[in-house]
């Protein structure tokens, strides 16, 4: 597989804003890169990143007081001449307007460019070139990309109708097979010691109760593949990524010899799984990819 050589290609201005041909880099730049449960945070000055992270800031979810005071304590130092925030969720201006308004009140008249994190994975690792950009995470996403622009999404659909591959799915799947008693014993019995639980009506009055239920699912998959998990467990995994595969990646032009970035939590903690599948599906120029946020800051300082 090859790696994307390093592209100057994102520009600094205001979303709603024109843009120039030209800016140039401001000296103190802050980047976000969010999703449904967490943000990690780049703050470049004088050519230095500094890292942090904070609560999620999906704008469907988070509790905007919560997050301003997290966010008052995190930042009580930090002085930014231009913010680049991308976030899961912040598809249109009008679904990005609780975050640009969050950050307005923090950081008051500083300019601030808001795209959604499929962007993030794109603009961190495929810079200019063609190629699709995934994410496995909390939920899952895609989308084809050139010349660091969208050309072609596939709809998510969320935890109900989609996010294959995704920890909800998977977490949705393991339960599924479990109350309904589609694995063996000794499979049920790590299952119960990893959940501490799995009566039927307590799994189901906490998922129908969780304020978030695609948190409370993922969370059920984080839990159950960490370590050592059975083989049973393993192809309910594998089966989530082919449809993932089946549902996403197959419907872009010049599959299966496109460019292929994956990002996202569940990837990289189950990146054998993935190339497994990836490659059995005749997939080759492929990425499981690293920090996004770290190589985002990258971008910005080798520009």
């Amino acid at each position: 597989m090859r790696f994307p050589q390093s592209v100057h290609f994102v520009r600094v201005a205001k979303c709603s804003a024109r843009r120039n041909n030209a800016k140039t880099v401001p000296m103190r730049i802050l980047i976000a890169d969010s999703g449904a449960t967490k943000t990690d945070w780049a703050f470049i000055q004088e050519g230095k990143p500094f890292y942090m992270k904070s609560s999620g800031l999906h704008p469907a979810y988070f509790d905007r007081e919560a997050v301003l005071k997290e966010l008052k304590k995190i930042f009580k130092q930090t002085h930014p001449v231009t913010i680049l925030f991308y976030g899961a969720g912040c598809y249109s201006e009008e679904s990005c307007r609780p975050v640009r308004n969050l950050l307005h009140e923090l950081f008051k008249d500083i300019p601030v460019e808001i795209q959604d994190d499929l962007t993030a994975v794109a603009h961190a690792f495929l810079g200019l070139e063609p190629g699709v950009a995934g994410i496995l995470g909390t939920g899952s996403a895609s989308g084809y990309f050139s010349g660091g622009k969208k050309k072609q999404q596939v709809a998510s659909l969320g935890y109900v109708l989609g996010d294959e591959g995704s920890g909800a799915d998977i977490g949705k799947r393991i339960l599924k097979a479990a109350l309904r008693k589609e694995f063996d014993q000794p499979v049920l019995d790590f299952l119960e010691a990893r959940l501490e639980t799995l009566r039927y009506s307590e799994v189901i009055e906490k998922l129908y109760r969780a304020k978030r239920p695609s948190y409370y699912l993922a969370k059920v998959s984080e839990k159950v593949l960490t370590g050592n998990f059975p083989d049973a467990i393993r192809q309910v995994v594998e089966e989530s990524f082919q449809s993932y595969i089946d549902n996403h990646l197959k419907k872009y032009d010049g599959f299966p010899d496109i460019r292929i970035v994956l990002s996202g939590g569940v990837a990289s903690h189950q990146r054998d799984l993935a190339e497994k599948i990836l490659e059995k599906n005749g997939i080759t120029d492929y990425q499981i990819s690293g920090s996004v946020i770290t190589a985002l800051a990258e971008r910005q300082m080798n520009r």
